[in-house]
């Protein structure tokens, strides 16, 4: 966020004609991926205003010209349904809920990412169409707006390409993933089995998986896997399993912006010093947590680590 603001601010290409004669700010909302924390910072930010360090306000809503995100689709909804009665419109970056494209609930929203009933057509066609064909199928989903939504949509389009969903199993976080396998194998003649998981379940619940005869069921993947190949690298019973995923360009521009980045004076992002902490595996001299033991020394850049990854969405 605050890089695509420089840019605007600073007029460059091409965005030199956007808010000519003016400048743009910008208030960054952590909603801890809890939709009922996004929803109440919001309401008291345009309802109170933003109270500042020297405990003055600022009245907000006056000021805004739309939010940008969130990341989820669940916290996409929680944030349209206090928008909506305000009327501010809502851009999101990557939420791909089926849900959210309906107007009538969310006359406010729209986004820059490929909606979920776009996946389970192409999810169906590589069932319909290719030596992978059965007529029965399995499908594993988030509880929550995400794979609902991708379960409401898998069951329009398995009735359409006339395939069966033998079973529907819905997890949640906490659960025991190790009951998954067992409960596929009630069903040992629908190999197949569509993922829909929330980019956080994805590496446990395909942990526990990897503990299946190799060959014993084929996965088919949603977006949140397909953007992480490497959890494949010590997943061995997985090789085989098909993931979809867009294709999205990497912006080099925007690594350059964070290898200027100086992280001990910059004081603008209050998340800077964790991001490199855990990319480097040490402590800010100047920071309370030292759960890392070695110090990062003075000469820290943001993109410089072996571990750098853009964040997929960047260029959404």
């Amino acid at each position: 966020m605050e890089y695509a603001v420089t840019l605007i601010n600073n007029k460059t290409a091409p965005y030199g004609q956007l808010f000519p004669g003016k400048s743009i700010g910008l208030l960054i909302l952590n909603s801890c991926d809890q939709p009922l924390l996004a929803q109440y910072k919001l309401l008291s930010i345009l309802n109170n205003g933003l109270l500042l360090d020297n405990n003055t306000s600022v009245n907000v809503k006056g000021k805004l010209i739309g939010i940008a995100g969130p990341y989820s689709s669940s916290i996409s909804v929680a944030v349209s349904d206090v928008l909506s009665k305000f009327g501010y419109v809502q851009v999101a970056y990557a939420s791909t809920a089926v849900d959210l494209s309906d107007r009538n609930k969310y006359p406010y929203f729209t986004r820059v990412s490929t909606p979920d009933n776009r996946q389970t057509q192409a999810m169906m066609r590589i069932i319909k169409h290719s030596k992978y064909y059965s007529e029965y199928i399995q499908f594993v989903y988030s509880k929550g707006t995400y794979g609902e939504a991708g379960r409401d949509a898998l069951r329009q389009e398995a009735i359409k390409a006339e395939v069966c969903i033998a079973q529907e199993i819905e997890v949640d976080d906490g659960e025991n993933f190790n009951l998954i396998k067992e409960k596929l194998r009630k069903y040992p003649f629908a190999k197949i089995v569509i993922l829909f998981l929330r980019s956080h379940q994805v590496e446990p619940i395909t942990s526990a998986l990897n503990d299946i005869e190799y060959g014993e069921f084929l996965f088919i993947g949603s977006e949140a896997w397909g953007f992480r190949p490497n959890e494949f690298s010590n997943k061995p019973k997985l090789v085989g399993s098909i993931i979809l995923a867009l294709q999205l360009p990497t912006n080099n521009n925007f690594t350059n912006y964070l290898r200027n980045k100086d992280v001990l004076t910059d004081k603008s992002n209050p998340w800077l010093l964790e991001y490199i902490a855990a990319k480097y595996n040490c402590h800010v001299d100047t920071s309370f947590d030292k759960t890392f033991t070695s110090s990062c020394g003075s000469n820290l850049k943001l993109a410089s680590s072996s571990t750098y990854e853009q964040e997929i969405w960047i260029c959404a």
